[in-house]
């Protein structure tokens, strides 16, 4: 007991003798606050020998913390923290020389990078192991801060690149921080923590432990989806999806919680700089890629991830790169054992993707919107869909495009769906789709399409006739196939554009292509004077003669067929053709 109070009696003085001495004598006075710490054995003597050394490396030299490293300082902060951490009781005393053990190591680790690697690798992964210890066993309800200093050590020991890998992969670790981010309420761990995260990723295979643990990314997803509220923990977050995003291989491992979708929602939002939504971009193919995760993606707040989707690829403002893996993501989430469950719930998807396709964007924009479309435009033709109204626009936008290949895919798709009986009303009676097939049928062949096609009328090395040809031929083979509903033949009828069409293609006369072929010095078409053009010819006129005999079998029909003077005209012709040939044959 006497030596017990001696020994306090000189802890007493030597304390005194530090605190007048810090500010002067630093390097001499350094060593014997660090040889008193390390042997200080008593609660009492812990206590001063910790509170002083906190003071004494409190400062921003870094030389000097060079110089503590090398004379042991961080060993007896570990010895003593170690111990306090194995002690059986949970005093006041105890958690108050915990708090001070790893405020002296935040302020120790400030020295250079080489000498942080140099004390870890001394110390051995045991220094992690109790400053992780530390966070779970404070009770978040105290005022105490060794969490925050605890995570800050771990902070400053993760900015040396040699001791990022070691520390990520601490079996402890992810535990540990991920119960920091969801359950401890220390907003200043909290920042702590994720400043650690964003310098342990910088290491790629600290990233690629980030991207396979679902539960750690959801978290860092979540921090960083706080919409105009740049804090320090969400500026952090920030780094840390950004470093994912930048990857060449950014493949995550992301959960379909309500919680990080959400936060993807959330961050979709934030319009402060270009990474979030390539973020969400990414995390969205990768969830689209998972076919057990789109029906959730799809339902989601009412579809609002393909709402975002379209948006990004529709926004100018947006970089190429982001607009083409969000039309990535739509193309998986679109596909035909899915288009079903899209369509029910987001129909104007359809419309939305047919002008993407009509529009000035990258090609390869275009060409995955057309992918889409094109698996929306199959729906309708094996059973019937409730949505069948948005098909068929989609199938009239295309048509009504100056753009040859949209509307050979649009006048395709509508000759599959006319195939089928129960949707020939909806085609013969949906807003302006006869008006627009009449007018392909009324385009002449020379027209001059420029603006499409160029001075030379070719395109992928293609004649414009051609394209034009396959076009009328369509048409003209749904317009059969409807006319050979009866049900159909009076509506169709009533089109007078569509009688005048048939009548227009009635008058081309072969013998006179014929005479204008020949006549024709010089032609940038494909062969129009070849066999096949005529025959061609012959075959539109006679399925025109086929339609027009459908009509007027019915006489509900007929009645509007006596009524077109420009129709009758051309059986008038005819017959009086017939008439002249057959008295010159006699």
């Amino acid at each position: 007991i006497t030596k017990s109070k001696n020994r306090d009696c000189i802890m007493v003085k030597n304390v005194k003798k530090w605190k007048s001495s810090i500010m002067g004598g630093y390097r001499s006075t350094m060593k014997e606050i660090i040889v008193e710490i390390n042997r200080a054995k008593s609660i009492k003597d812990i206590t001063a020998a910790t509170n002083i050394g906190c003071k004494a490396f409190l400062h921003n030299n870094y030389a000097y913390h060079d110089l503590e490293i090398d004379k042991g300082a961080a060993n007896a902060l570990h010895k003593q923290l170690v111990w306090m951490l194995q002690c059986d009781s949970d005093t006041e005393d105890i958690r108050s020389i915990i708090e001070s053990l790893c405020q002296a190591l935040a302020s120790v680790y400030q020295c250079s990078l080489n000498k942080r690697e140099e004390s870890l690798n001394a110390i051995g992964m045991s220094l992690i192991t109790c400053l992780l210890q530390v966070v779970v066993l404070e009770n978040p309800l105290e005022k105490s801060k060794a969490a925050t200093y605890a995570t800050r050590t771990i902070q400053l020991l993760a900015q040396s690149p040699e001791l990022r890998v070691p520390i990520m992969n601490h079996r402890n670790f992810g535990d540990v921080f991920l119960y920091i981010f969801n359950k401890f309420p220390v907003q200043e761990t909290k920042v702590e923590a994720m400043h650690t995260m964003a310098s342990l990723t910088l290491d790629h295979k600290n990233m690629r432990y980030l991207q396979t643990d679902a539960q750690l990314l959801e978290a860092v997803v979540v921090a960083a989806a706080k919409i105009n509220k740049k804090d320090e923990l969400q500026k952090w977050a920030e780094v840390i999806l950004l470093n994912l995003v930048n990857l060449p291989d950014n493949t995550m491992s992301l959960p379909t919680t309500t919680r990080l979708l959400k936060a993807l929602v959330e961050l979709s939002k934030q319009k402060i700089s270009e990474f979030e939504r390539s973020f969400v971009a990414a995390a969205l193919r990768q969830l689209s890629q998972e076919s057990e995760k789109i029906d959730l993606i799809v339902s989601f707040d009412g579809g609002t991830f393909v709402d975002i989707l379209v948006q990004m690829v529709e926004n100018e403002g947006v970089d190429l790169d982001t607009q083409l893996i969000a039309m990535e993501a739509l193309k998986n989430i679109i596909t035909s054992k899915t288009v079903d469950s899209v369509m029910k719930r987001i129909p104007r998807v359809s419309t939305i993707l047919a002008e993407i396709c009509c529009v000035d964007l990258d090609i390869d924009i275009k060409s995955g919107a057309l992918n889409a479309l094109e698996t929306i435009m199959a729906t309708g033709i094996d059973e019937q869909v409730p949505y069948y109204m948005h098909v068929l626009l989609c199938t009239q936008i295309l048509i009504r495009h100056n753009t040859s290949k949209l509307r050979l895919i649009g006048l395709e798709y509508l000759s599959k769906h006319s195939e089928i009986i129960v949707n020939q009303s909806d085609i013969l009676n949906y807003p302006g789709h006869m008006d627009i097939l009449a007018g392909i049928l009324l385009q002449d062949d020379c027209e001059e399409r420029d603006d499409v096609y160029g001075k030379e009328g070719v395109i992928d090395g293609v004649d414009k006739n051609e394209y034009l040809d396959k076009e009328k031929s369509l048409v003209l083979g749904i317009l059969l196939r409807l006319v050979s509903n009866e049900k159909n033949r009076e509506e169709i009828a009533k089109k007078t554009v569509v009688m005048t069409a048939l009548a227009h293609l009635l008058q081309s006369d072969v013998d006179e292509i014929k005479c204008e072929i020949s006549e024709c010095e010089e032609s940038h078409c494909y062969e129009l004077g070849s066999k096949e053009f005529i025959e061609l010819c012959s075959q539109k006129r006679n399925c025109s003669y086929q339609i027009v005999m459908n009509l007027s079998s019915d006489p509900s029909s007929l009645d509007y067929i006596l009524k077109h003077e420009e129709l009758m005209s051309c059986f008038f012709d005819d017959l009086s053709v017939a008439c002249i040939e057959s008295d010159n044959e006699k």
